[in-house]
């Protein structure tokens, strides 16, 4: 179970939602969920041979699901969705960002349904904070630049701003690749985890070459040396981030701007948080550093199995969850029980969401009805996300909504989106990928953590390129090329 569906329930067969779905289409559904790591489930049910008939996962470029359509493990979602599927279809031909991204997705080769998020609002959900109160006291402006961010560090550190003197001027959570994303848009980077175009010859490329990138190590070595990052770094859970902000010691942050910025305003009205710009290089230019916000076909969605003795209608049935009405339903819940709909079709949740009598927070409330976030393919709709903040303050309002303009006004022209690998380099990718992940990883926080000198830092990338980063970058250049083509 993902996302606000977890620790709620523990079975989609919970949900009010589901119980609606088996209504209107007349399906019985039975959910089966990993206990453990759900790749390693995942492999494990298909050896068996004994498999759901539906299976949602993370299939964008995994070269599995190429193999098991090849073999007949899964059906070739393709033929379906050309047959039975129009409101996929058309979903796909009047967007053109889904029809190119699609398209990079394997196109007449599909081999899944996948997530489409209406909005690429909806994927901009972390951003940089920051204590207005404290900028105040030391009498600096919103940092734009590195050199800016270094002043107003510095003086957050020097002038103990934090409660009882415990001051810590910036930190960021260990989820996902936010603690690598940090500050790299200021250096002309992109996270070390996102294979990107050079600016200069329009060739894929890593971030680890990019000049800009042994300046970006040394000045993040050189803050947590002097005390302007969290000494945790690399290892602060959301829970440490919480005590830290609501305990008045954290002057600035890079977090989660949906479930955590209003948490933290709504608990404490006094800690005075603005929207932050993403760092600017030298050039004026803020690279985005996640693959993120281009992604508006998501890596998850469904494939139908050979165990289905009905195929055609479970396509059906997945086509449903990108009908207006299908979508509905799984954005919004239940008409008339957790959301109203006006004459001109504007939708606005109940307050058995807003206002629960049980207390709960709306996204708690929701966490039932709210089945394409939590995990279900079909159309995003990122108004209904929006509509769960209508009980925030004015200012929370303000500060999310500027923070998510941030984001946009990125520049999302050195991203690599989904490429067509053949079923041969994604193989062969997926051999190579953790060695060379797990490497620059572990040297990048070396180097910033001062256990490992600038002195070998040539040497370092020459090693990176030999443990199959190379390689890596020409597989990526070849399928980017037939894409040009």
């Amino acid at each position: 179970i993902r996302n606000g569906s977890q620790g709620y329930f523990s079975n989609y067969k919970e949900y009010e939602v589901v119980k609606k779905l088996e209504e209107v289409t007349g399906l019985k559904f039975e959910f089966t969920h990993p206990v453990g790591a759900a790749k390693e489930q995942l492999n494990i049910m298909l050896a068996s041979g004994e498999m759901s008939d539906i299976i949602i996962y993370y299939f964008q470029n995994d070269g599995g699901t190429m193999k098991a359509v090849e073999e007949g493990t899964y059906i070739k979602m393709a033929d379906y969705i050309d047959k039975f599927a129009p409101n996929f279809k058309k979903l796909v031909a009047e967007n053109e960002s889904f029809k190119k991204q699609v398209e990079m997705n394997g196109g007449k080769d599909m081999t899944y349904m996948p997530n489409l998020i209406d909005d690429p609002r909806y994927l901009a959900y972390n951003g940089y904070f920051i204590r207005q109160d404290w900028l105040d006291q030391v009498g600096l402006n919103i940092p734009e630049t590195i050199s800016d961010w270094e002043a107003v560090l510095t003086a957050f550190r020097d002038k103990k701003l934090g409660s009882d003197g415990n001051t810590i001027p910036f930190a960021t959570i260990t989820s996902g690749s936010m603690n690598y994303e940090i500050f790299a848009s200021g250096f002309g980077l992109n996270s070390i985890y996102y294979y990107c175009l050079d600016p200069d010859t329009g060739k894929v490329t890593h971030p680890v070459l990019q000049p800009g990138y042994k300046d970006y190590l040394m000045t993040l070595n050189k803050w947590y040396t002097e005390g302007l990052i969290d000494p945790n770094i690399f290892g602060a859970n959301i829970q440490q981030i919480d005590s830290m902000m609501l305990n008045h010691e954290l002057g600035s942050v890079y977090i989660d701007n949906n479930a955590d910025i209003p948490k933290y305003m709504q608990t404490d009205p006094d800690l005075n948080l603005v929207a932050v710009p993403y760092p600017k290089d030298a050039n004026g230019n803020a690279v985005c550093p996640t693959i993120t916000l281009p992604s508006t076909v998501a890596s998850l969605g469904a494939v139908v199995t050979k165990s289905c003795e009905h195929p055609v209608e479970a396509v059906r049935f997945l086509d449903y969850l990108y009908s207006e009405e299908g979508s509905d339903l799984i954005n919004w819940g239940i008409e008339g029980t957790t959301y109203t709909k006006d004459a001109n079709g504007e939708k606005k949740f109940t307050d058995i969401i807003l206002a629960n009598p049980e207390e709960k927070s709306p996204t708690e409330a929701f966490a039932g009805a709210f089945f394409a976030r939590s995990g279900a393919p079909g159309l995003i709709q990122f108004s209904a996300m929006s509509g769960l903040e209508t009980n925030y303050s004015d200012e929370i309002k303000k500060q999310r909504n500027q923070s998510i303009e941030y984001s946009m006004e990125l520049d999302q022209s050195r991203m690599l989106g989904a490429l067509p690998f053949t079923y041969d380099e994604l193989n062969e990718l997926n051999n190579i990928k953790a060695n060379v992940e797990t490497y620059i990883t572990e040297m990048h926080q070396k180097f910033i953590l001062g256990k490992e000198s600038f002195e070998n830092f040539d040497s370092f990338i020459e090693n990176a390129k030999k443990s199959g980063m190379s390689r890596m970058i020409e597989l990526r250049q070849q399928a980017y090329d037939r894409i040009e083509k």
